[in-house]
């Protein structure tokens, strides 16, 4: 199996490559609680090569150093081989009768690009033939673009590390897994998340000394601080204009005058006079008649009933007469005796009446 790692400068590229190598060649991790959960149970290569820069070999047992010179020279015999039309067989046996390590093994290149920019017909032909020999290749790179395509056809992995500053956690590695070189969100087919391992940093040059810090949790404590100076401030300027408030309110205080209690006064009506009485006049052109035997003039019944302060009049029309009904204080009309008045002028002049 192919697999092609990509991402940027200090990405935990190189961290992938080391760990899968730990995992069947490692001397001292068997106990290591972080780690002893991914030690393989069973090896299924009996070497690895890898060209990792300055990784220490003697933490591991079958890896040895990768010479591309000498690969290129053994991968152009058997290629020549294959073409002269040598079984595997006969080209597994040619590798082991020369003592050659390169049968069932592990390969891990780091800069690949250095090797695959250009497009070379025994390369391919190794990329494509690989499995015979059952190997596993891991390529790393820092940009697939750097790698002639032509080798991209003969993987079926391509994996992207997560730099460690862009997550806010760096208790693990992240590598995205895609089906395509294209690396489109649309073709990523999985996550692999990978446990930190300090003591996996002192296994090769690159990680001895990597410390990275997350960005974001850079970010994040920033953005935290920056809430915090903002709330701080809020308060203190609601505060402030609180003060402002009461100060005003102190300023233009004063003690308002005990409101007096208003009692509403009951407006009184009308018929709430117990003077009242009903009086029903009969008038006709010269006359107004009250009870039958009394009578005064018209005109000086008009004028009584134009200086009555308080009056409820009504009256009934008649061919020849009208009556008046007539509500007011009994002593508006008490100058009326039952008696034939006289004098209508003098009554006229001086009328009695409340």
């Amino acid at each position: 199996m192919t697999t092609f790692l990509t991402g940027v400068p200090g990405g935990a590229k190189t961290y992938f490559g080391i760990f899968e190598i730990c995992k069947y060649f490692s001397i001292d991790l068997n106990n290591n609680k972080n780690f002893k959960p991914h030690l393989s149970k069973s090896n299924k290569y009996k070497n690895c090569l890898t060209n990792i820069n300055e990784i220490k070999l003697d933490k591991f047992e079958n890896v040895s150093s990768f010479d591309f010179i000498e690969f290129k020279a053994i991968l152009t015999v058997l290629h020549s081989m294959f073409k002269a039309g040598k079984t595997d067989t006969e080209l597994l046996q040619y590798l082991e009768d020369n003592n050659i390590i390169f049968a069932d093994t592990l390969i891990v290149l780091d800069e690949c690009q250095n090797y695959l920019s250009k497009e070379d017909t025994v390369l391919i032909w190794w990329l494509s033939y690989h499995r015979h020999f059952h190997q596993d290749i891991i390529l790393i790179t820092q940009n697939l673009d750097l790698v002639n395509k032509k080798y991209f056809a003969f993987s079926e992995i391509y994996l992207k590390a997560i730099p460690p500053s862009r997550k806010i956690f760096n208790n693990s590695m992240i590598y995205h897994q895609f089906t395509s070189p294209k690396l489109y969100k649309n073709s990523q087919a999985n996550t692999i998340k990978l446990p930190v391992v300090e003591e996996l940093f002192t296994y090769y040059l690159s990680g001895a000394n990597q410390q990275h810090k997350s960005f974001v949790v850079h970010y994040i404590k920033i953005s935290i601080i920056i809430f915090i100076v903002l709330m701080v401030l809020f308060f203190l300027f609601i505060k402030s204009k609180n003060q402002d408030t009461e100060s005003n309110k102190s300023d233009y205080s004063y003690d308002p005058a005990p409101k007096q209690k208003i009692t509403p006064l009951k407006t009184k009506s009308f018929f709430d006079n117990s003077d009242l009485k009903l009086f029903v006049f009969n008038c006709f052109d010269d006359y107004c008649y009250f009870d039958s035997d009394s009578k005064i003039p018209k005109t000086l019944f008009d004028a009584v009933i134009q200086q009555i302060e308080t009056k409820l009049i009504s009256k009934r029309e008649y061919n020849n007469s009208t009556d008046f009904y007539i509500i007011t204080n009994k002593n508006n009309f008490e100058f009326i005796k039952k008696e034939n008045l006289e004098d209508e002028k003098t009554s006229i002049s001086n009328p009695i009446f409340k």
